[in-house]
């Protein structure tokens, strides 16, 4: 059964692996490099999340189950609601902290070429690698881990939430981002640990504020 220091090593090996992915230089674009990062955060789930079962029951540990027609509802207003809640947090931080020019700058540059091929792939992309693999090691692994370790799960799902914050590397964003992980976290134990709930939220979550936003509005 995994615990906290699970949790703990997972958490640590995702940190150094997006380290050392993001300093490479050779990958041909933004994409790449994120399908990577994001499959090398699904081994680190997989690999820890295993310890010694065998791959049937680690699917069934994590929750892999068809959700109802009222939790896919759930998930897609879920994931809407904390999309609009998570930006007015940003709005309010950069009104009291702005956000330096030269990483708007940067951002902006991520997405300066728009077309239908991009939004097609980038949707793709957010809603079988980000959502899941991400999902799969926060909410399946390290809050899990936590849940075994502490008695009360609001703490499990607080921790797990700033640590999903903080691995994205941008102190602008640990808040908010924080607070998204907090309402995959709730919706992951509500749903009684249906891992599709929480990954439906964060990709359609990410689909706004990646695609819509950047490619189509």
């Amino acid at each position: 059964m995994i615990n906290w220091k699970h949790s703990m090593a997972a958490f640590l090996l995702a940190l150094l692996a997006l380290l050392s992915i993001a300093r490479l230089s050779f990958f041909p674009g933004i994409l790449t490099v994120s399908t990577i990062m994001e499959l090398v955060l699904l081994l680190i789930a997989l690999l820890i999340g295993r310890a010694g079962l065998p791959w049937r029951d680690l699917i069934q540990k994590l929750g892999f189950r068809k959700p109802s027609a009222r939790w896919i509802l759930i998930s897609l207003l879920g994931g809407i609601l904390a999309w609009l809640l998570a930006v007015a947090l940003s709005v309010m931080i950069t009104l009291f902290f702005p956000y330096p020019q030269e990483m708007v700058e940067v951002s902006s540059s991520i997405f300066l070429q728009r077309s239908l091929l991009d939004s097609v792939l980038w949707t793709l992309h957010i809603f079988i690698f980000i959502g899941f693999c991400e999902e799969i090691l926060f909410r399946g692994i390290i809050q899990k881990g936590f849940e075994t370790s502490i008695s009360k799960k609001w703490i499990a799902v607080l921790i797990s939430s700033l640590l999903f914050g903080a691995v994205h590397l941008d102190p602008w964003g640990l808040l908010p981002r924080a607070f998204l992980g907090a309402v995959f976290g709730y919706m992951y134990i509500k749903s009684d640990y249906n891992i599709i709930v929480p990954s439906v939220a964060h990709g359609i979550n990410d689909f706004i504020g990646i695609v819509l936003i950047n490619y189509i509005i």
